[in-house]
């Protein structure tokens, strides 16, 4: 979210969508390993779906990012190098 990631990827269709479903990640997972430690295996599950679900949603983000970039090189940044 910030340096070179948000200097070379922030353009690109998808970067801004990624963080809802990249928070609901982790907050699924402390969610889920917090169920498990009362024994609420049933609620650790759910939240390991949701968990699930919304890792699905970011890798989806990825690919678009990833597409665009390849289909339009000027949304990238480039290096001095």
């Amino acid at each position: 979210y910030e340096g070179d990631g948000k200097e070379c990827f922030s353009q690109l269709p998808g970067y801004k969508e990624i963080e809802p479903p990249h928070v609901a990640v982790h907050r699924h997972g402390v969610a889920a390993v917090d169920a498990f430690r009362i024994s609420n295996t049933t609620l650790a599950l759910d939240h390991m779906q949701k968990m699930e679900e919304a890792s699905m949603l970011v890798l989806q983000e990825l690919d678009h990012m990833a597409a665009s970039g390849e289909h339009d090189h000027s949304l990238l940044c480039h290096s001095s190098a």
